[in-house]
């Protein structure tokens, strides 16, 4: 039969609501700026592009002649959900995700997603279809989860570096960041490099590294090589004994 292409499905997921809508502002504002793309725009109303409730941008299904017979111009759909807050124990938070099929899933600051609703119900989506593609983006917050192996550790990942240094105007304004935040907040938020929260009694990484599996006869073998290659603490005197 007639081979029939259509757009593909997008689905962008972010942990809070604000950051979805810039998203879909910024997206309208761009197809705005040209009338062609603007008119292949079916959703929206009110001189809006896209919907709210829900979040979706619609390519319009048209139809154009090809040797005499009709097929699909375009059809693309861009979904927006939110998956951060009000997040259950059980992972359904975030559920309104659930049933779609996706060609493309775009995660923005993937580091502040719950990794429950990740496990549960984001990732879960690439069985849908074959060849599903994921794009993720985030400033680092220091969470050795899904992002963090994603960026370091995963060959099978292209990963892109892109601190605030890349931006044209960053001479001008280095000086006044530099001095007006922490040391720990200039390298997650500027730099974006994973480094240890500074929060806390205990710090990210001693946390995350003591839920690995282990006896508690290798974590009082003589040596210290559990604590030095297993829990990551060079400098056991920082420990608390109970």
């Amino acid at each position: 039969g007639e081979t029939i292409y259509r757009g593909p499905v997008i689905a962008i997921i972010t942990p809070f609501e604000s950051q979805l809508a810039t998203i879909f502002n910024e997206m309208e504002s761009l197809l705005k700026g040209n009338s062609g793309l603007t008119s292949q725009v079916s959703s929206g109303s009110g001189g809006r592009l896209f919907t709210r409730s829900p979040y979706k941008l619609t390519i319009e299904d048209s139809r154009m002649e090809k040797n005499g017979k009709k097929i699909l111009k375009n059809g693309g759909v861009v979904l927006g959900f939110v998956s951060g807050i009000s997040t259950k124990e059980d992972g359904s938070g975030g559920g309104s995700s659930r049933g779609i099929s996706p060609d493309i899933i775009y995660l923005d600051e993937m580091d502040m997603i719950p990794p429950e609703t990740l496990e549960k119900v984001i990732l879960p989506l690439r069985a849908t279809n074959a060849n599903v593609q994921i794009i993720a983006t985030s400033t680092p917050i220091g969470r050795r989860g899904k992002f963090y192996d994603w960026s370091l550790n995963d060959p099978s990942w292209k990963s892109d570096y892109l601190p605030s240094t890349v931006l044209p105007h960053w001479d001008t304004i280095e000086d006044d960041i530099v001095n007006d935040v922490s040391e720990e907040g200039f390298k997650t938020e500027y730099m974006a490099e994973f480094i240890s929260e500074g929060s806390g009694v205990f710090k990210t990484e001693y946390i995350y590294n003591a839920m690995a599996h282990y006896e508690y006869s290798d974590v009082l073998r003589k040596g210290g090589e559990w604590w030095d290659e297993i829990a990551g603490i060079l400098d056991k005197n920082i420990c608390i004994t109970v």
